[in-house]
């Protein structure tokens, strides 16, 4: 699941998220001693100096640091840049403070959002991580990216691109959607002749379940192309989308085994 707290917009400097490892996935970043640096530009400490209307979140910083992963085997460094945003904070006694917090505007190579299982396609785990890049500095670009990684894993299930008939024109995501749809459920409807009404209600609801996400996704990437999306959706479509790739590239089927063979026997039998 994703951790929704661990992709803030902003931090503390003594605060830094512990984002996953790009390379290894099992460890965490960290900051590199020293690998934090912070400045305001001149511009910004001349109008600070000079204005007498001044308020302190007019000031500009920009920052960089270096994060490293903790499996000493891995090491992977990160660089991370942006700028900073002034957080008004109410201490103990009640006073007024004003800190400078972290606003990250990009990161290389990119934290993944979500667990990619290893069976998923390599064309729709290059426009995962280019998802995971673009989520620091453009959130729209984000979920198209996320709805062109849905494109590649249709692509890969074999549903059709283009209609078959007159001009070679590309087929609307919602269309590709509907085809996955009716040629899983033909599927389901074969490979469940015969079961109990439990055993068929359990596979509906997961197919169901799969093709829902997918229409989410489809509906947030067009958040992406035609408007604004905030970071909060985004994140929900990387928890829904990391559900269906369980779904479908997950190694789910044992499991899957064991829950039908427990609903058919009455939980007298799992294995």
């Amino acid at each position: 699941m994703v951790d929704v707290s661990l992709w803030a917009e902003s931090f503390s400097r003594g605060n830094i998220p512990p984002f996953p490892c790009p390379h290894c996935e099992h460890g965490r970043l960290a900051l590199v001693n020293g690998q934090l640096k912070v400045e305001e530009p001149r511009y910004s400490e001349i109008a600070r100096r000079e204005e007498d209307a001044w308020e302190p979140d007019w000031t500009i910083e920009r920052f960089y640091a270096v994060l490293k992963c903790g499996v000493s085997e891995c090491g992977e460094l990160v660089v991370m840049s942006g700028d900073t945003e002034v957080v008004e904070e109410i201490d103990e006694e009640l006073r007024q403070n004003f800190i400078s917090y972290l606003r990250p505007r990009g990161m290389f190579p990119a934290p993944p959002v979500i667990k990619i299982p290893k069976n998923c396609p390599e064309d729709v785990v290059r426009e995962l991580k280019q998802s995971f890049q673009a989520l620091w500095s453009d959130r729209s670009a984000c979920a198209n990216r996320l709805r062109a990684s849905l494109e590649r894993l249709l692509d890969d299930k074999r549903i059709k691109k283009y209609e078959r008939t007159g001009p070679r024109k590309p087929l609307a995501l919602a269309k590709r959607i509907g085809l996955f749809r009716k040629r899983e459920q033909e599927a389901l409807t074969r490979k469940l002749k015969g079961q109990k009404p439990e055993v068929i209600e359990y596979e509906l609801k997961k197919d169901q379940r799969v093709v829902r996400i997918f229409d989410a996704l489809r509906l947030l990437g067009n958040l992406g192309t035609h408007g604004e999306i905030d970071r909060v959706s985004v994140l929900a479509a990387y928890q829904m989308y990391e559900v269906a790739l369980q779904e479908i590239y997950g190694d789910t089927e044992n499991v899957d085994r064991m829950v039908t063979r427990a609903i058919a026997s009455r939980g007298k039998r799992v294995n």
